[in-house]
């Protein structure tokens, strides 16, 4: 946590990481903000 924000970093290096693990990966980091962004707002 930053000044009160969050701040993610990923980095990708593997060779055999395709598009799909990226979507995958940033679908599920969007699900898991929202969860957590729902939570703060109670």
């Amino acid at each position: 946590v930053l000044s009160g924000q969050f701040i993610l970093r990923v980095a990708v290096g593997a060779p055999l990481t395709e598009e799909r693990h990226i979507k995958a990966a940033w679908k599920l980091l969007q699900e898991k903000a929202t969860l957590l962004l729902e939570q703060d707002a109670l």
